[in-house]
């Protein structure tokens, strides 16, 4: 399904480098010096042209491959439909509001040890009266807030993927020097449980998919590891889908 829309999802490829090209000529005519003179200067001035212009072209071509292509004209709330219209799995403020269906049919796929993948939209908006006056005046012009990733399962492991929508639709894209944003998991955990007694959550149950390398791990390590002051109790994961029961 999601290559109806995933129109650039592949074919993007990488720039190997520069070089320079050498050149070989009969000359006839003239004296050896007068050649080797004129050959030497050609050839410096040749090779320094040659080494300029693949330069700037294998620049040009690493940031057409590796760029974002040209940004929506779609706002926030339109970019949410557009989702919903794709059959994107769509998380609001942290819990599932649409493709549910969708995300239990990759879930089955997974358990079946089935290739699969499946396309996440996480949309976060800022709420007045859940945060103090001074933050949301000061973060209110940052939000909505918009993320796209793709989760895909090889039968063997899970790669999580950075995605790009722009005027060309959605694709998977990577940053040129910057660390390779597209993450290798071997497990997708699921946790189901209540909150702990006593705390102030706005849930009263949770379902949680999450993304980890320990298949022993449990919600309760990864939840200490978030609030402990020791970075040591932190533990490598990624949560990539949530269902929360509201008070």
């Amino acid at each position: 399904m999601l290559d109806t829309y995933c129109r650039c999802l592949d074919g993007h490829g990488r720039v190997c480098g520069t070089g320079t090209a050498r050149q070989r000529g009969i000359v006839s005519g003239k004296s050896v010096e007068s050649v080797a003179e004129s050959s030497t200067e050609k050839s410096v001035e040749s090779v320094a042209e040659s080494s300029m212009e693949k330069t700037e072209k294998s620049v040009a071509e690493e940031t057409a491959i590796n760029t974002p292509g040209e940004p929506t004209d779609a706002s926030a709330e339109e970019q949410l439909q557009i989702a919903i219209d794709n059959g994107l799995v769509v998380m609001q403020n942290g819990s599932v509001t649409n493709g549910k269906d969708i995300w239990l049919a990759f879930y089955e796929k997974v358990l079946l040890g089935e290739a699969a993948d499946v396309m996440i939209m996480q949309y976060h908006t800022l709420d007045p009266e859940r945060v103090s006056p001074e933050l949301y005046e000061a973060e209110k012009d940052n939000y909505p807030m918009i993320f796209y990733v793709k989760l895909e399962y090889d039968g063997e492991q899970f790669t999580l993927s950075p995605v790009h929508y722009g005027k060309d639709g959605y694709y998977v894209y990577e940053q040129v020097g910057y660390d390779n944003p597209i993450k290798n998991w071997k497990y997708l955990m699921k946790y189901e449980g209540e909150p702990k007694p006593g705390t102030s959550a706005l849930f009263s149950s949770y379902e949680r998919y999450v993304l980890v390398n320990d298949d022993a791990l449990t919600w309760d390590e990864i939840e200490w590891g978030l609030i402990s002051s020791r970075a040591e109790d932190y533990v490598l994961h990624q949560q990539v889908y949530c269902e929360y029961v509201w008070k």
